[in-house]
């Protein structure tokens, strides 16, 4: 669903990208998203609950290891907190409830 997300946008896919840091650390992602001159790290995580504060700021550690941002999250829920949060570190945060309107529409 994601993926046919940001296709409809006319980005180009890369899915379950393995990228390496400075230190030769190996970190997978979800996928990466280009659209144009900008690549986008995603993270989906299509649980039935709230994302939790530990899992984003290890997304964000992990994007930053491998110079990747900004980062998009896609996630089943978000808190107020981590809704906050993400406009101070320019992260974006797609609801998946968000996700399924845009498809039924387009």
């Amino acid at each position: 669903m994601v993926i046919e997300y940001f296709k409809k946008q006319d980005y180009t896919i890369e899915l379950n990208p393995v990228l390496t840091d400075s230190y030769g650390r190996k970190y997978e992602f979800d996928l990466i998203a280009r659209h144009g001159d900008v690549t986008n790290v995603v993270f989906i995580r299509d649980w039935n609950r709230k994302l939790h504060i530990g899992t984003f700021r290890k997304m964000l550690e992990r994007s930053n290891a491998v110079n990747l941002d900004p980062i998009v999250i896609c996630s089943g829920g978000f808190s107020d907190f981590i809704i906050d949060y993400s406009k101070k570190e320019n992260v974006m945060i797609i609801p998946m409830d968000n996700i399924r309107r845009f498809l039924e529409v387009h």
